[in-house]
């Protein structure tokens, strides 16, 4: 009779495992006792992570095959009057069975036996493990960072040494799909989503503002300019322009009376302005004062009174440091725009027209200036000669119907000389008119970044 062996049985190591699967004895054999779960095969109910958890169980679920039929031959064994040495089989076959000792047992039953029972243990094994991937699919190992199936984990080419890459290219090849865990997003994940969703919204916000706010509104003096360019110092940065000119306000016309203007420069003066102004408002007399920046923004009340007396304000630049043709762009914004937002800030109007230091300007600085610039007919040098009679004298020899005379409060004699000349052209019959009066009289609308000598356009 043939020898028969225990052949190896693939091994899975599932939860479903759990105990010990041994041999079962004829139920002939009255002595026969159910033996206890091997103590090896409790280590299967441990949730397994590894190849090598698989391959470990394997092991033990072969040496549990080996002990039972080692068991069972040791029966036999005993009920032919032969001693068995209690050890597992070898892998290679079972010891033979063809002694005159075991001649009256049914060898072929015990044969059948032992092979129907390695065939059932085979099904089983098989069974569950189709059970086990149509519940479980695939499962997470994390020694490899990815799933792979329990197929490839069942074969001898599976190596725990193997990179993550290679694996998962196996495991494509074969065409085993990939699980990924899906992760739950935690509450910070949450939080940090939230603000920075509120953070991007805030920023378009403030974005958006700021492109509403820079748009230019158009210049009163150029109403066909919809958008001023944002690299001109425009006096008309921010804010609207439409207080620049009374509502109510009525075009000086031409009553046949000679035309004078007084213009006053580098004020106001904390001294010598308020008194000036007392003396023109007794005299029903209104001019136009060339502001600095500086000075209005240290003497708001005297700009004040300057406004309420019905004189007009103009623009000298913020400090009157230089000539403007020699300054660079920022440098010439910030002596037009800062004058403006003090001005505007005090009297709630915008000035109408700037007078360049000096005098000074050539074409491309007024282009980027862009609002009308104003010069003088008549200079009596006060600044110059510090006395009101030739100051005085100076202005008498050269007054015309149309005159636009300079003079600067912040002289005293000024003051004195400019009392003069208002009495004795006023005994004359003369007309003393602010420069917006003076334009309305000559049917003259100035135009911005253009320079103008009284009624003469001067050619840049």
């Amino acid at each position: 009779m043939s020898n028969f062996v225990i052949k190896d049985t693939e091994a899975v190591s599932l939860p479903l495992l759990g105990k010990g699967i041994v041999m079962s004895k004829n139920k002939k054999n009255k002595n026969w006792k159910k033996p206890k779960p091997a103590q090896d095969n409790q280590n299967n109910n441990k949730e397994i992570r590894s190849v090598a958890d698989l391959q470990k169980l394997a092991g033990d679920i072969k040496q549990d095959i080996n002990r039972a039929a080692a068991e069972a031959y040791s029966e036999l064994m005993a009920e032919d009057g032969t001693e068995s040495s209690g050890q597992p089989l070898p892998d290679d076959s079972l010891p033979a069975t063809d002694t005159p000792a075991l001649k009256h047992i049914d060898r072929e039953n015990k044969e059948r036996t032992i092979a129907g029972k390695q065939q059932r243990l085979a099904e089983e094994i098989s069974r569950i493990q189709e059970e086990n991937e149509s519940c479980y699919g695939s499962f997470h190992e994390p020694e490899y960072g990815t799933a792979r199936s329990i197929h490839s984990l069942h074969t001898p080419e599976a190596d725990p040494a193997q990179s993550a890459s290679s694996l998962r290219a196996e495991d494509k090849s074969k065409g085993f799909k990939t699980y990924r865990p899906r992760r739950k997003m935690t509450r910070r994940g949450k939080c940090f989503l939230l603000l920075t969703g509120l953070v991007l919204l805030l920023i378009i916000a403030l974005i958006w503002a700021g492109s509403a706010g820079s748009a230019a509104a158009p210049s009163p003096d150029n109403p066909d300019n919809g958008q001023a360019d944002q690299s001109q110092p425009v006096h008309n940065d921010d804010g609207d322009q439409s207080a620049a000119v009374p509502e109510e306000h009525t075009p000086a016309v031409d009553d046949g009376r000679p035309v004078v203007a007084l213009t006053f420069d580098d004020g106001p003066s904390s001294t010598i302005t308020p008194l000036l102004v007392e003396a023109l408002k007794e005299r029903d007399v209104p001019a136009t004062f060339f502001m600095l920046g500086a000075n209005a923004a240290a003497l708001p009340e005297v700009v004040r009174q300057v406004a309420e007396a019905g004189n007009q304000i103009g623009s000298h630049t913020y400090d009157h440091e230089g000539y403007l043709t020699k300054l660079d762009d920022k440098a010439l914004a910030a002596q037009i725009n800062d004058t403006v937002k003090v001005l505007r800030h005090i009297t709630g109007e915008d000035p109408r027209f700037l007078r360049p230091p000096y005098g000074a300007m050539d074409k491309a600085t007024a282009g980027k200036i862009g609002w009308p610039m104003m010069l003088w007919t008549v200079d009596p040098r006060d600044w110059d000669t510090r006395d009101a009679q030739k100051v005085y004298e100076a202005v008498m020899n050269n007054v015309t119907d149309g005159s636009v005379i300079l003079m600067h409060d912040i002289y005293e004699s000024t003051l004195d000389a400019a009392i003069m000349v208002v009495d004795e052209l006023k005994a004359r019959g003369w007309r003393f008119v602010t420069l917006d009066e003076y334009y309305e009289i000559f049917g003259i609308t100035p135009q911005p970044g253009h320079l103008y000598r009284g009624t003469q356009e001067v050619v840049l």
